[in-house]
C-alpha cells in the first residue's frame, strides 16, 4: 500500500472513519496535490518543463492520482 496511508491525517481520518463519524461512505473523491508555486516560477530547471506541462494541460496534471492519492480511500472504503 502506499506509504501515503499512514501520515497523521491519513491515519486520523481513517479513526473517524472506523468510528462511524461520516455515518456510511457511498462516495470519495481524491487527487495528489502538490505545491508547486515556488518551482513553478522559476527560470531555470524544473520551472521550466513544469510551466510548460501546466499550460499545455487542464485539470488534473497526475493521471495517476487514483492509484497513488487513492490508497487511503481504498482502505476507508473496505471498512465498510
Amino acid at each position: 500500500m502506499e506509504n501515503c496511508c499512514y501520515d497523521y491525517s491519513e491515519m486520523m481520518v481513517l479513526n473517524m472513519v472506523r468510528a462511524g463519524l461520516f455515518g456510511e461512505l457511498v462516495h470519495a473523491e481524491c487527487a495528489y496535490n502538490h505545491d508547486l508555486r515556488e518551482i513553478l516560477f522559476e527560470n531555470a530547471n524544473e520551472g521550466l518543463w513544469r510551466r510548460r506541462h501546466h499550460t499545455l494541460r487542464d485539470s488534473n496534471l497526475y493521471p495517476d492520482a487514483r492509484t497513488r492519492a487513492g490508497g487511503p480511500l481504498y482502505e476507508h472504503q473496505s471498512r465498510r
